[in-house]
């Protein structure tokens, strides 16, 4: 019996101390019990978040910090900053058990992305094909793009295509388009305007080289989803016989 009581006076804190490990609650974030005073991005940075995610940001002030939001958030702002990384700063608020968090963007040196504007097969056309390339140059954003449609028109075009998009403030953007193609006629649309050009007709245009295209514009965000753009188009034209019109 006394052998008896040694052993469960032994076992007794073991178990004991094996049950409340178990009934812990694991803490992985020692910055958690901590408050979020406040959320910053450097005013260049936040010029450029969208309405919702500055509103997203303002919530975690008072309210404890937490590591999961903080770096959904991080990702978020990286996504629309197009920055290379975004990472969040923590320092010590001026009250105690508060922290200021800090999100801080390093930007790309080279952002770009391409797409695929249009890629189409016709057995009479030939093939129809359009990329385009964006990239960031300080706040604005810059495409350039090459295309050859036969679709499209009664001629086959091809040429470069260029933009510019500059924000003034969040909601206007002013915008300046360019493109300039080549044109190439099928000797049946040549020989067609040819005869009606012989037999005097002035209502039939003349076959044109080069088209230019100029379009400047402004984009205002009325709402979110909603925007409302404005411009005009210029064009420019280059006949064989070497007139513009």
């Amino acid at each position: 019996m006394k052998v008896l009581t040694l052993i469960l006076l032994f076992c007794t804190p073991a178990a004991l101390l094996a049950d409340s490990n178990r009934n812990a609650a694991p803490s992985d974030n020692v910055n958690s019990r901590y408050t979020v005073e406040s959320v910053s991005v450097t005013e260049k940075d936040r010029e450029k978040l969208s309405k919702q995610l500055k509103e997203d940001m303002e919530r975690l002030v008072g309210e404890k910090f937490e590591q999961g939001i903080v770096d959904s958030l991080a990702r978020r702002i990286r996504k629309e900053l197009r920055a290379a990384s975004v990472r969040a700063k923590l320092s010590r608020g001026t009250t105690p058990e508060h922290v200021k968090v800090e999100f801080e963007s390093r930007p790309r040196r080279i952002e770009e992305d391409a797409d695929l504007t249009k890629f189409s097969y016709h057995s009479q056309q030939g093939w129809t094909g359009g990329v385009e390339l964006g990239f960031n140059a300080g706040p604005a954003r810059v495409k350039f793009g090459i295309q050859s449609d036969g679709n499209e028109l009664l001629e086959r075009y091809a040429g470069i295509t260029t933009g510019v998009a500059v924000p003034v403030g969040e909601r206007l953007q002013f915008r300046f388009a360019f493109q300039s193609f080549h044109e190439q006629w099928n000797q049946a649309t040549i020989d067609a305007l040819a005869h009606n050009t012989l037999a005097g007709r002035d209502d039939v245009s003349g076959i044109y080289r080069t088209r230019n295209n100029f379009e400047p514009s402004i984009r205002i965000s009325l709402v979110r989803n909603l925007t409302l753009t404005a411009g005009v188009s210029f064009e420019e034209f280059q006949t064989v016989s070497g007139r513009q019109d």
